[in-house]
């Protein structure tokens, strides 16, 4: 290998390292907010929380590792589709996706003397697989996120999911990962989490909330209700803010998707923005499954509230 190509791989996996780290003390500042916002209750219930968290947390953040130990390495990326390295390159996925235990299961076969075709096709099936996981995994985002409206324990939430998301896929698409590659794919994984949330996702989420929201709120029972204004205030604000972490969770799932199936060398820069592009496009479909769901549980609470006052009302007035 080249020497500057060697020093710039070392020092990609360095950077990588350090913002893993870095990922790692944001997760430990956040299990130390859950303790101390827990502590006010209890303190006992606090640890026992915290420690739950951090070991969950922990399980999750080092299956790499035991992927890393459990199956066959991975080959380096080439840099281009041509020449004897692709070639090779070719010829090692065919073996090692003829051992994949999910095209084993849907009796894949790899067709002779058109090997690329083949793996070609078999990360299509392993694409659209991977595509069920990612919209799995955003809903239950942005379910979590939306209903909870807890900004530590929603972290939380947030962080674990995108890691168990990363780690179902990798588990999916290939056998064990070199470290490399591990560092590689997980850092640019964590890189995307530590991105500021730009105005130009909020103009997305935005465009399409317009037409979801103004369906959601004219066709529920909210109108109906005592406060509807500001319980409708609120609703917006839970789905905006369900929407933002469902879009964190789809360009992660996507961008974690385009590494795991690529042939060459990945231009990051290119990889995020057709992710953020995909990522958008997904979004309205999660949107609309899901957003119906919990203004239906707004709704149910604003009216059981309701009735509530209304009844002690009731009753206050008739034992005076």
């Amino acid at each position: 290998m080249n020497p500057n190509k060697k020093s710039f791989k070392k020092i990609i996996i360095f950077v990588s390292a350090a913002v893993l780290l870095f990922f790692l003390l944001v997760v430990c500042n956040q299990l130390v907010s859950l303790y101390n916002s827990i502590r006010t209750v209890n303190e006992i219930l606090a640890i026992a929380v915290t420690s739950l968290a951090g070991a969950f947390f922990l399980a999750v953040f080092l299956a790499p590792l035991v992927l890393f130990l459990r199956y066959p390495k991975q080959g380096r990326l080439p840099e281009s589709d041509t020449g004897e390295e692709y070639q090779r390159y070719i010829q090692k996925l065919v073996l090692q996706l003829s051992k994949n235990r999910y095209l084993r299961q849907k009796n894949f076969t790899f067709v002779d003397g058109n090997p690329r075709d083949s793996v070609l096709e078999a990360y299509g099936l392993l694409s659209a697989e991977s595509m069920k996981i990612i919209k799995r995994e955003a809903s239950a985002v942005f379910l979590t996120t939306a209903v909870s409206q807890n900004g530590v324990l929603d972290g939380i939430s947030v962080l674990l999911s995108l890691m168990k998301t990363t780690y179902r896929i990798t588990r999916l698409y290939e056998n064990r990962p070199s470290l490399s590659r591990i560092l590689y794919i997980y850092g640019n994984v964590a890189a995307t989490v530590l991105v500021v949330r730009s105005i130009e996702d909020m103009d997305l989420i935005e465009e399409q909330l317009e037409p979801l929201l103004a369906s959601i709120i004219g066709g529920s029972a909210l109108s109906a209700v005592p406060g509807a204004s500001a319980i409708s205030n609120l609703l917006v604000n839970s789905i905006m803010e369900g929407s933002v972490n469902a879009l964190l969770a789809l360009r992660v799932g996507v961008i974690t998707q385009r590494y795991l199936c690529a042939l060459t060398t990945v231009d990051r820069r290119e990889a995020k923005r057709s992710a953020s592009r995909q990522a958008a496009a997904l979004l309205g479909g999660v949107l609309k499954e899901n957003a119906v769901n919990v203004a239906r549980t707004f709704t149910r609470a604003a009216k059981n509230t309701a009735a509530s006052t209304v009844r002690g009302g009731f009753f206050h007035r008739k034992e005076v």
